[in-house]
């Protein structure tokens, strides 16, 4: 799995649930089960994709590497989807057990941090700071 698989897929799923199934509300996670993912695609399981100004649809993204036995997906922020990712995916229950939960970082967590040293408030509102 790569960045752009999850591209396509998440797409599809967000046209799948608002055109063809009309909903406007609620939460959905894409999961991909992969022997391994790039970095790429890692980057993007930490993503929330949500749809509409109040966020009423919001879409997840999970990663299970079987090869590792690893799970993916952004659980520091508790919601809907986090509950369903543990419950359905990792078959444990809210709050995550410490012994799920990784503590190492991935390599662009290391450079997303580098690059927030460089942060400033007035760069931001001007529009001329970017983190990637």
């Amino acid at each position: 799995v790569d960045k752009n698989d999850m591209i396509a897929y998440l797409q599809s799923a967000i046209y799948d649930v608002t055109a063809v199934n009309i909903r406007r509300r609620g939460t959905g996670v894409v999961l991909f089960i992969t022997d391994s993912a790039d970095e790429s695609a890692l980057e993007l399981s930490k993503e929330i994709t949500p749809i509409d100004k109040k966020e009423k649809l919001i879409f997840a993204n999970a990663i299970v590497e079987t090869d590792s036995g690893k799970c993916y997906f952004l659980g520091n922020k508790p919601a809907k989807y986090q509950q369903m990712i543990a419950n359905y995916v990792m078959n444990c229950e809210i709050p995550i057990k410490d012994d799920f939960i990784v503590k190492d970082k991935l390599s662009y967590q290391a450079r997303l941090e580098e690059k927030m040293k460089e942060f400033n408030l007035k760069d931001f509102n001007n529009g001329s700071f970017y983190i990637r």
